[in-house]
């Protein structure tokens, strides 16, 4: 399924870049820039959540969520079957930097990213306890 061909889709990653107030030079506001996006550096933004519809960016090579206040991701986060580079260090609940925690099939989907080359970063939390 394209992004440029379903409006619905483009629509909601838009209202959700305007959300966060992320601005224009970063996500573009027009369908034809979105879909041919490369490069997409989404870091120290204080963004809580990744919309679904980042996986329907089929060019993105290069994504950066490093410094956020992430605690989950979606499972399409690792769908675009270009992407070289994905980091995922450093998010930050309250004051506390975390690691963003992956479920087991989101594991088994950054492994297969390796296995096609693409680096990601993360370091996997099994348990935390406050002291």
């Amino acid at each position: 399924m394209d992004l440029i061909k379903n409006d619905h889709l483009l629509d909601r990653f838009i209202r959700w870049a305007i959300s966060y107030e992320i601005d224009e030079t970063i996500i573009p506001r027009n369908k034809y820039y979105i879909s041919k996006l490369r490069y997409l550096d989404l870091s120290n933004l204080e963004l809580t959540e990744v919309p679904e519809e980042i996986s329907r960016l089929e060019n993105l090579e290069y994504l950066y969520l490093q410094n956020n206040v992430l605690s989950f991701l979606p499972n399409s986060i690792v769908k675009p079957t270009n992407l070289k580079e994905l980091n995922l260090n450093d998010q930050i609940l309250g004051s506390f930097n975390i690691d963003i925690k992956m479920t087991d099939n989101q594991e088994v989907w950054v492994e297969k990213l390796r296995r096609n080359n693409c680096v990601v970063h993360y370091l996997k939390v099994e348990q935390c306890e406050a002291k």
